[in-house]
Formats: structure tokens, C-alpha cells, sequence
């Protein structure tokens, strides 16, 4: 249909469609395009431009305290978003890989929580959704890319295969959009506010404004929040004309459950004599396949652990030897002082608990739009300290035996919680179920309260697996997109 820049329109203008879809991250593209080819007609909002804008990314500020002072009081939220087209993917790593069937169970030591629809509903179009990425939806095996990989001699543990694509999904598909009879994208506008009608059970409009100060609207039959797991969350909570807790909110649940994966890196391993370089291969020029270690299914059920996996680090001396690192190290491993130099190093990424006290909330802060910024504080449990401990203890007597190396099986200092990394996968806070009393939106992916409003991404995930969101989350929005195709052509 068309590509607008919002600072082009008069202010007061009425943007209309079937669907209004806010956010044009990776799962808002998606969403818009999969509708287009069902028939049906999107709005897609988007606050940035085409390019990175200062102006623009200052809007995604905010504040996240985690365990880890090392990183400092607070973490910056603009750091870790995008506000462009595309939305993060023009700065993400791109690792995907299908949750795997352990991941949708609701077993005790995930706190009970599991998904409301089996991994055979929630994943029935992954493979549309690894070929709107441009990965190869039929080869997740290992053999299917290291043919002569050894099997992994510890029934605990397995290799798996992540494809890593660096593509922004607003390059790689502006063309499709700009082609698209179905799709009008708005860019440079900024969803301020849900708006309600009487009864409270229905959106009749988002207010949206622009930098440059014009108030603008969009109206449709049917709203989906793809802004990401802090924004929705935010913009919901901030919407408090017509109800007080904030739109969707009456279990008090909106942007409870936040996660995001723990990343311990990088640990230094010292190297044993079957250590080999870090193996990936490049499926030229389209992307990269790299293998990772991970607790097996059986093992997760067995030993009552969430996922986790580790990878190798490319190899070569750290910018400043530490130590402090080589002491550890040695007192581990009993080989002699290793040299800072020649030490190696691994990244292990872990699934957490799902928390109801870790959350997105308002601060008193506000952007240039008058809007409320987000805060997220993201609670580490002991239960996810024992998780931690306990994985890392299994990863570290495998590259022993295997004669990989020696890992650092115990904190330097404090605990495992207090020196984790984000990994900026925003996840839960706007989590699925079956009921409004533990959830926010349905199997369908509808808010519980509201007839004609629905969430996409990550944020619906009711557990988070230890595997990077998008190609999930993008899964899950063309399972959506059927569902809009009976609902707003009946």
C-alpha cells in the first residue's frame, strides 16, 4: 500500500485498517506480511525511521537493576532495543534454533509453569518462520552439518546446532513492504495510549504522537502489541484513562514475569590436550552454523534441571590479562600457572524460574513525549543460583573427562547470579494461559480482558527454554496471523 513518515502528516490525522500492528521488530514485519498474503489489510506502526535517529533510540531509555553490580548501579534500556525498522535485528547476533518439546512442559523445577498449547501448536509454522529468516528449515540435526562429529560421551549431554543469521529484518523486507498491496507502514509514531470503549472490554483507538508534537490516531478492528517485552508492558500500564491499573491489567499481571538469559561470560577454560578450535561453518553468503553443548532432554527431566548451553569462545588473548582469572584458574585445574595468554573461554547461557517479582514497571521519569519510562528490575532466585551451580558443575566434569580443558566450576567471587550478563531477550511479561487469574493473554494470544486487542512476541512466552527468542516468537505470530484471518473476515 504505502510506506508514510508520520512527521509528514497533519496533525489530528485518523490512520484506519483492519489491523493496527505496533512495533516493526521482526514479529510485527512478519505478522504484517503473513496477513497480506491471507488477504488482509495491516496498519504497521513503527517509532523509528529507516536509519538508527539519537533522537528516536531516546525514547527506548529506561532504567534495568540486576544482581550484578559489576555492571553498574543500573543497565541502560536503550542499549539493549532498537528503535528502527527492522527493530533489534539490526543489531543482534541472530542464533536460532525451535524450542524442543522439554521446553513446553510444566514441570516442578520450572516453578510448575508450562504452556498452555503443546509445542506441536506453538511451533506448527516454524518452518515458515525459518524461511521468513532465511535459514534452513530442515536441517536442526548436528549430522546435518557436521557430518563427522564425534557423539558426545556423557549421557547428560549433547551437541546441538544453532543458525546464525546478522540480518535486520527492516533491510532484508523493506522491499516486501513497500511492495505490499496490504500493508501500510507508518514510521517515525509513537503508540501513547489504548484507548477503551464504556464497557472497558474493547480498543477503539490508540493515540499516537510524533517527535516533531503532532497528535495523531489509528483505529481498526483488531490491535496486536509487537513493541517488544518492555515496551507493551509499558505502554499498557501508562494507559490508565479508562482503567486505572492500566489496560489488560486486572490480575496485576501486566509486565510481571520478566526474563531474560543469563549469560555467564566469558569463563576461562584451560586447555586440555583434545582441545579443538571452535568449530562453525559458513553457509556462504547467507549465514553461519555453529554447535553448542547442551543438557539432553532426559537429563533436564532426570537431574530436574531448565536448559542451559555452552559455547566456545573464538580463541585469543583477552584485551587485559587478568590475574586474578589465572589464579582462579589454577587452583582449579592444579596444571601450574597458566598463562593469561593461553587460557580459552567459554559462554554458558541459562534458562531462569519464572518469577512474578521480577518485573516492568513505570519510573518517574519521563521521555520527551511525556510518557513514562520503564524500569525493569530482573530477580535472580536461589533456585536459579542452585540451577546455575548445578549445570555448570555437569558442563565442567564432561570437558574434563573429554580432555577439552579445565572450566571454573565455582564463582571467583560472591555468586554465579551476581556475575551474569543480559543477554537482552525480553521475555514473560505478558505471559500466555488459560486463565486472567495467572495469565495476561490466551492460547489465541488475546488479552483475557479485552475482546479486539492481542500480543506477539516473546513476551507471551509462559517459559523462556534457553534458546534465542525470534524464530519461536515469529512461529507463534503465524499461528496468530490464522486465527486474525477467522476473526476479522467472519
Amino acid at each position: 500500500m504505502a510506506i508514510i513518515d508520520a512527521d509528514e502528516l497533519t496533525a489530528g490525522t485518523r490512520l484506519e485498517s483492519r489491523v493496527c500492528i505496533v512495533g516493526a521488530g521482526p514479529v510485527g514485519i512478519s505478522l504484517s506480511l503473513r496477513l497480506a498474503e491471507l488477504g488482509i489489510s495491516s496498519l504497521l506502526l513503527e517509532s523509528g525511521g529507516r536509519e538508527p535517529e539519537d533522537d528516536t533510540q531516546g525514547l527506548a531509555a529506561g532504567r534495568m537493576r540486576t544482581a550484578n553490580t559489576d555492571l553498574g548501579p543500573d543497565l541502560e534500556l536503550s542499549t539493549m532495543r532498537v528503535r528502527m525498522l527492522g527493530g533489534s535485528t539490526n543489531h543482534w547476533g541472530g542464533a536460532s534454533r525451535p524450542f524442543s518439546e522439554v521446553d513446553f512442559e510444566p514441570n516442578a523445577w520450572r516453578g510448575g509453569h508450562g504452556w498452555p498449547i503443546l509445542r506441536s501448536d506453538a511451533l506448527e509454522f516454524v518452518d515458515a518462520a525459518a524461511s521468513f529468516l532465511r535459514l534452513d528449515p530442515a536441517r536442526w540435526g548436528v549430522s546435518d552439518w557436521y557430518a563427522d562429529a564425534p557423539p558426545v560421551e556423557d549421557p547428560n549431554l549433547e551437541e546441538q546446532v544453532f543458525q546464525v543469521l546478522p540480518m535486520p529484518a527492516g533491510s532484508a523486507y523493506h522491499e516486501d513492504l513497500e511492495r505490499s498491496e496490504r500493508v501500510e507502514l507508518v514510521l517515525h509514531t509513537n503508540a501513547t495510549r489504548v484507548r477503551l470503549d464504556e464497557s472497558g472490554t474493547r480498543v477503539t483507538e490508540l493515540e499516537l504522537k510524533t517527535l516533531a508534537g503532532a497528535d495523531l490516531s489509528a483505529m481498526a478492528a483488531v490491535y496486536v502489541l509487537a513493541a517488544g517485552g518492555v515496551e507493551t508492558p509499558r505502554l499498557l500500564l501508562a494507559s490508565r484513562d479508562d482503567v486505572s491499573a492500566g489496560v489488560g491489567n486486572s490480575s496485576g499481571l501486566v509486565g510481571r514475569y520478566f526474563a531474560d538469559h543469563p549469560a555467564l561470560r566469558p569463563l576461562p577454560l584451560v586447555p586440555g590436550p583434545r582441545a579443538a578450535k571452535p568449530e562453525a561453518i559458513s553457509v556462504a553468503p547467507a549465514f553461519e552454523v555453529t554447535k553448542v553443548l547442551t543438557l539432553t532432554e532426559g537429563a533436564q527431566r532426570r537431574l530436574e534441571l531448565p536448559g542451559a548451553h555452552l559455547s566456545f569462545a573464538e580463541f585469543g588473548p583477552p584485551a587485559v590479562p587478568d590475574p586474578e582469572i589465572a589464579g582462579g584458574v589454577e587452583a582449579l585445574a592444579n596444571l601450574g600457572s597458566p598463562d593469561p595468554y593461553e587460557l580459552r573461554w567459554v559462554v554458558i547461557a541459562f534458562e531462569t524460574i519464572p518469577n512474578a517479582e521480577s518485573r516492568v514497571t513505570l519510573s518517574d521519569e519521563r521521555d520527551p513525549l511525556g510518557e513514562p519510562r520503564a524500569f525493569v528490575d530482573w530477580q535472580l532466585s536461589d533456585d536459579d543460583e542452585g540451577v546455575m551451580q548445578r549445570t555448570i558443575e555437569l558442563f565442567a566434569r564432561h570437558l574434563a573427562r573429554a580432555g577439552i580443558g579445565r572450566l571454573r566450576a565455582q564463582p571467583h567471587r560472591g555468586s554465579w547470579r551476581e556475575q551474569v550478563d543480559v543477554s537482552s531477550h525480553h521475555m514473560g511479561t505478558m505471559r500466555m494461559g488459560t486463565s486472567a487469574s495467572d495469565s495476561v493473554v490466551d492460547t489465541n494470544l488475546r488479552l483475557h480482558d479485552i475482546e479486539n486487542l492481542y500480543a506477539a512476541g516473546s513476551s507471551v512466552f509462559p517459559s523462556f527454554a534457553d534458546v534465542n527468542p525470534t524464530l519461536n516468537a515469529i512461529a507463534l505470530c503465524y499461528r496468530l496471523a490464522e486465527h486474525l484471518r477467522r476473526e476479522v473476515t467472519t
